[in-house]
């Protein structure tokens, strides 16, 4: 069984790309953070990175392709720093996991800022991408459950739904955050269905 640690790293490396995209959504992500996703055009992080506009189109391409990679990369980053080591996965622990997934999403300048103001902008795109996410996140939770499950430390229930229903639940928060914090809303709902 992989460690949680190491499945939500792999989740943050999913499509990594190579360092002069990094580099790309980087510059990118500074041009967001000035003027706005519905302002910035692939000139203006070419300018940012002192290359010409072709060098962006052949290394990410047109704008749609660079803000899907960034955000791809941003929600990463996100688990990344959110994961738990899979021998402490308890109901508390995905509780935790849970609320450092809301709460870094929201503290992340750029995931912030799209859902926040620029979502009209990113809407269909989202849309259109949520499903997949979804399902690939969903399956990495789901294996570190089925573990949590089989060692005693969570309830035995189906881990592909729980999975599912947790996923959706920090989406959920994430793009209408509740007027209770994450953790308290999190502790009401999940603790009595995780806990053996």
């Amino acid at each position: 069984m992989v460690p949680a640690r190491d499945l939500f790293a792999e989740v943050a490396s999913l499509d990594e790309p190579p360092l002069s995209v990094s580099a790309c959504l980087d510059a990118a992500a500074r041009c967001i953070g000035r003027q706005g996703l519905s302002r910035t055009s692939v000139p203006d992080v070419a300018r940012e990175l002192g290359v010409s506009r072709g060098t962006v189109y052949r290394q990410v391409g047109p704008m749609p392709v660079v803000v899907r990679l960034l955000l791809r990369r941003e929600l990463g980053r996100v688990l990344a720093q959110a994961a738990i080591p899979d021998d402490t996965v308890d109901a508390d622990g995905v509780v935790n996991l849970m609320e450092g997934v809301v709460l870094g999403v929201r503290g992340n300048a750029v995931l912030h800022r799209v859902l926040t103001e620029e979502l009209a902008t990113v809407g269909v795109g989202l849309l259109e991408s949520l499903p997949g996410n979804v399902r690939v996140l969903t399956g990495f939770l789901s294996s570190v459950l089925a573990s949590a499950m089989d060692a005693g430390r969570l309830a035995r229930r189906d881990p592909d739904v729980v999975a599912e229903w947790l996923v959706r639940m920090c989406f959920s928060l994430a793009l209408t955050p509740s007027p209770r914090p994450p953790r308290a809303f999190f502790a009401e709902v999940v603790l009595p269905v995780l806990r053996p």
